[in-house]
């Protein structure tokens, strides 16, 4: 959820005001990144400019802890799913990218996108997905009354 919110920090900090000792909230965390979890010949092809331009999220699990940490929240569990039938083929990265719908595509130079499209077209089994992104998902507990 926290993934769809330019600012999770008001929602947490709502969560964590009405969570009693005990209470739970689940989440997702590190969505974005969860195509790449896996190694694979798209991750390898799009590695440099997700490194270059992938934009900071505000799912990042790190980041999630910590807040939830300085707020009385502990991580209680972890867990992972499949994103079934979300795994992509070469080509649907590639048509993907060249409509614009791929953010840290969006800043690259102009050389880069088109460097990377044709390497996803070189890639074998253009119409195969690759495997399902696993989605990771964390459970806070509250410690004590907060609110």
């Amino acid at each position: 959820m926290l993934h769809l919110l330019p600012d999770p920090a008001s929602v947490l900090a709502e969560a964590a005001r009405v969570l009693r000792p005990g209470g739970v909230l689940i989440t997702t965390v590190d969505k974005d990144d969860a195509y790449f979890l896996q190694d694979s010949d798209i991750a390898q092809v799009t590695a440099e400019l997700r490194r270059q331009y992938a934009p900071r999220v505000p799912d990042g699990a790190a980041w999630v802890l910590g807040w939830a940490a300085k707020r009385g929240l502990d991580r209680a569990g972890r867990t992972v799913f499949p994103g079934t039938g979300q795994g992509r083929s070469p080509r649907r990265w590639r048509e993907a990218i060249e409509a614009g719908r791929i953010p840290w595509c969006s800043h690259a130079t102009a050389g880069q996108v088109p460097d990377v499209c044709r390497r996803l077209a070189e890639l074998p089994d253009q119409d195969r997905a690759r495997p399902d992104p696993p989605y990771q998902l964390i459970a806070l507990k509250a410690r004590r009354g907060i609110g």
